[in-house]
């Protein structure tokens, strides 16, 4: 008798979590990103600097720069597209071999796609740290 309603206290407290661990995911997955386009940046740098700063000293750049809105200028050196995103990457003139990956907004690809490889270009989004590039989401271009 007693094991019984263990075993059915225990299944209670399971689909519980169950229940609130799928609630939480379907929340997450389907929170609305921030918007940055009017949100001023905290930082304004070149596509140079940026790397340059993650280059010498990730962890330190990383706890300055991540999770905060900046604006990057720089060179495209790679650009991908497809129906519902696009991505460019941003190298300076000392350091082509680095740079920055922005990925747009949805909201700004229209205006993305008026630019080409070789353009200058000024981005602003929220900084998540360096992969092998550092990376800007949720970007806008600020200079036309």
């Amino acid at each position: 008798m007693k094991r019984k309603k263990i075993r059915k206290i225990a299944l209670i407290i399971i689909g519980v979590l169950v229940i609130g661990g799928a609630a939480t995911g379907y929340y997450l997955y389907t929170k609305p990103t921030p918007d940055v386009a009017g949100i001023k940046p905290e930082y304004t740098l070149t596509a140079d600097e940026l790397t340059r700063a993650f280059n010498s000293d990730e962890q330190k750049a990383t706890q300055k720069y991540a999770g905060e809105v900046i604006e990057v200028s720089g060179q495209i050196a790679e650009k991908t597209a497809n129906d519902t995103s696009m991505t460019f990457i941003l190298t300076g003139q000392k350091d082509p071999g680095s740079g920055v990956r922005c990925s747009f907004s949805p909201n700004a690809l229209e205006q993305a796609k008026q630019y080409d490889v070789g353009d200058q270009v000024q981005v602003k989004g929220k900084c998540t740290g360096k992969l092998f590039e550092v990376v800007l989401i949720n970007c806008y271009l600020t200079k036309d």
